[in-house]
């Protein structure tokens, strides 16, 4: 739009451009644009036409400029055209016939109305027609406002960082998030809203200065709350565990068409309202490290008698080991293992001691495991 002060961080998109030579006498050029910004639609484009032929000339020009709101729905419209012909001829000394006529028009609305200005060189006409000023569009309710601009789902919840597990999402029927299993050492969950907000937890927070524009309510007016609650539920005991967590503030720009002060009242006021507060990091706290210290043992404790005990170990015998050379004789050293591990209430005696006896459960066949059977001693 040629009123539109185009930010510096916008891209620099050439118009489209339109070159239509039909013949040796009529060319046409021009050009269009479209743009989308954050608070407005804007449209347009020139075209010219150039006629030359003998002693006969003829050009018309039409520019045309769109700015459309959508909510609530306001439009605005320019359009200017610009015709002129000459005719020249020779009688008693060259002569020249020219005609120049151009109109301007102005479209607004709702409600529709508008002015034309025409002048034909010899006389300027005025002309207005609908409503007679630019009306100021109409505040949007709540409904229709949260309607047309928010989705269902106003708030997200996401795990940023320590997932093990990927959780079932949302029941549909209950509407719980089930996020998963998270390593607690490297949680952090996102909250992610829609809405900006002006507290946190009910406490006011920095930079909370929006409002609803197509609703024209400016800054200070408007209230939101960010609030997080974190339970822990143990038993059927709800324990609130919010403070064991950190929140850091998650901010970023957001539409001005939705969120500026007031409503919008030219293509060239703020478009975004820069750092918003939009949602928040969680991540646990860390655990403050205090030294452990025991508790005083006394010196008795520690006292011991010496006693000597008699042959309390002896050098083992020669054993011989007799080698399975046949299928038969591995089969039967297989019966052996398994009986004698079976059998022995030294090894069921040392396993209790050690609280491993319903841990250790051998089977019958348990001398079956071995591919090859081991040598048995002899003694």
């Amino acid at each position: 739009h040629h009123n539109f002060h185009v930010p510096a961080h916008y891209p620099k998109v050439p118009r489209l451009a339109l070159n239509w030579q039909l013949d040796s006498s009529l060319s046409i050029k021009g050009n269009m644009y479209f743009a989308m910004c954050p608070h407005a639609l804007m449209a347009g484009g020139h075209m010219a036409a150039t006629y030359e032929h003998g002693h006969f000339s003829a050009h018309y020009n039409l520019d045309a400029d769109f700015l459309m709101a959508w909510q609530p729905y306001h439009y605005d419209a320019n359009i200017q055209v610009d015709m002129a012909a000459k005719y020249t001829y020779t009688f008693f000394g060259t002569r020249h016939i020219s005609v120049d006529v151009s109109a301007k028009l102005k479209l607004w609305g709702p409600e529709f109305g508008g002015t034309a200005k025409v002048d034909v060189g010899v006389a300027t006409i005025d002309v207005s027609f609908g409503s007679k000023k630019v009306n100021k569009p109409a505040a949007l309710g709540w409904d229709d406002f949260t309607n047309a601009f928010l989705p269902d789902n106003k708030l997200d919840i996401s795990v940023g960082a320590g997932l093990v597990a990927k959780g079932t999402g949302v029941n549909n029927e209950t509407g719980v998030n089930d996020l998963g299993v998270i390593n607690a050492k490297h949680l952090l969950i996102n909250t992610n809203s829609v809405i900006p907000a002006t507290q946190h937890n009910g406490a006011s927070v920095s930079n909370s200065g929006f409002g609803i524009a197509p609703m024209h309510l400016n800054a200070g007016t408007v209230t939101s709350n960010h609030e997080i609650s974190i339970t822990k539920v143990t038993d059927g005991n709800t324990l609130d565990v919010t403070d064991n967590f950190i929140h850091t503030a998650i901010r970023k720009s957001m539409p001005a068409g939705l969120w500026g002060d007031g409503e919008l009242k030219n293509i060239n006021d703020q478009a975004l309202i820069k750092d918003a507060l939009v949602g928040f990091a969680i991540t646990a706290k860390p655990v403050a490290a205090s030294p452990s210290k025991t508790d005083m043992l006394d010196k008795d404790n520690f006292a011991y008698d010496q006693q000597q005990l008699a042959n309390a170990f002896n050098w083992a015998h020669n054993i011989n080991f007799a080698s399975s050379s046949d299928e038969h004789s591995a089969t039967a050293d297989r019966d052996t293992i398994s009986a004698n591990m079976l059998a022995s209430a030294d090894a069921d005696n040392l396993l209790d001691s050690m609280g491993m006896a319903e841990l250790v459960d051998l089977p019958a066949t348990v001398g079956n495991d071995f591919l090859y059977a081991p040598k048995i001693a002899s003694l």
